[in-house]
């Protein structure tokens, strides 16, 4: 895998939402755009050793290995580092969503102010 195409592909998923399927032994991830399309789908099969990365249907990347393995090629190095960007995304999300629901009114205007989403009358 081109090394532009990877980073790329890494720097999409951090800017993005992402979805997330779980099946029996595999993990499937969804990058959605900021247009709500879905544009990445990757696949880290991990119970199986089966690693996957498509955008917009184009297959860039298939693999099968052992993660743990040594000598790994650097195709499949550089699905792995897709994949595990995939998972910590999408942890990150998870917690941002979790803060959110415990924000009071108060750092709920503050935000408000500093994401200039909308105006708060001075106290």
């Amino acid at each position: 895998m081109n090394d532009i195409v990877k980073k790329t592909i890494i720097d999409t998923i951090n800017t993005n939402n992402i979805n997330l399927k779980r099946m029996p032994g595999t993990d499937e991830y969804t990058v959605i755009n900021k247009t709500g399309q879905p544009v990445l789908n990757v696949v880290n099969g991990w119970d199986y050793g089966i690693y996957s990365v498509k955008v917009g249907g184009i297959v860039v990347s298939y693999i099968e290995c052992n993660p743990d393995a040594p000598n790994k090629t650097p195709e499949q190095i550089a699905t792995l580092q897709i994949v595990d960007a995939c998972c910590k995304r999408h942890s990150e999300i998870a917690k941002q969503r979790m803060l959110m629901e415990k924000l009071t009114q108060k750092d709920k205007d503050i935000l408000n102010i500093l994401n200039n989403t909308g105006a708060v009358k001075q106290r």
